[in-house]
């Protein structure tokens, strides 16, 4: 899984919290469950970025199946960012309204 994103350009994945390179023939010990989350940008936030960041939005939304987390420099709260209809503390997902 590794080596596939790190084909596709990628150089950072977040593995159990924690953010890490990606590295050739990179594993995580098999015989554990882990949290595997794709980097798909690290950037500041300014005026001049605004196309950069709207890009980054929507291939995280493509790669993560309409899911994605952003995680603030200097903060420890991850926000949850989701087009689908979706309780963020129950991850219950609810139908499309109809009238």
């Amino acid at each position: 899984m590794f080596e596939d994103v790190r084909k596709k350009g990628f150089l950072k994945v977040r593995v159990d919290g924690e953010i890490k390179d990606i590295t050739a023939k990179m594993q995580v010990d098999r015989y554990k469950i882990h949290d595997i989350e794709l980097v798909v940008d690290r950037l500041q936030v300014t005026d001049d970025l605004k196309a950069r960041l709207s890009q980054s939005v929507q291939q995280g939304l493509k790669l993560g199946k309409d899911l994605m987390f952003v995680l603030v420099n200097g903060e420890a709260t991850i926000t949850q960012y989701s087009k689908m209809l979706m309780c963020e503390d129950t991850g219950i997902s609810y139908e499309e309204p109809s009238l």
